[in-house]
């Protein structure tokens, strides 16, 4: 193997270690927030900050970017959190999924050269939540 290949396997490999630390300190805090909001309503206490506002991980993230251990719709907590920022008044009018994941697929070729759309998942957003337990 000459110095060269030697250095590509490391490098592979090194990724690889750096991309499997990422996706279990993602999981991680995706854990944490699941226990946070089994106790209050939003992440950062009992008001809405712009840190509480995702709603495109299981359209984008999921399939994109690889993340697919476990999605949103998977915890219950920030699923229905998620629900409950998507049904704040004006809020949906402002989250097209479509635009979205043509933006994420499409703008990124070395990820996804074809472009490809995929067609789901279809997440009902508007459907009941069980976040009024906490006041507002």
């Amino acid at each position: 193997m000459s110095k060269e290949q030697i250095m590509l396997v490391l490098t592979a490999e090194t990724e690889i270690i750096f991309l499997l630390q990422a996706v279990k300190n993602l999981y991680d805090t995706l854990d944490k927030c699941e226990e946070i909001l089994g106790k209050q309503r939003y992440i950062c206490g009992s008001s809405l900050t712009e840190s509480d506002i995702q709603v495109r991980f299981d359209e984008v993230y999921a399939v994109h970017f690889k993340c697919n251990q476990k999605l949103i719709r998977e915890y219950q907590n920030l699923f229905n959190y998620t629900k409950d920022i998507f049904q704040i008044p004006g809020m949906s009018s402002t989250v097209s999924m479509e635009h979205i994941k043509r933006h994420y697929y499409g703008s990124r070729p070395s990820m996804d050269p074809l472009g490809i759309i995929p067609v789901g998942p279809n997440i009902d957003y508007p459907s009941p939540h069980n976040r009024e337990r906490f006041s507002i």
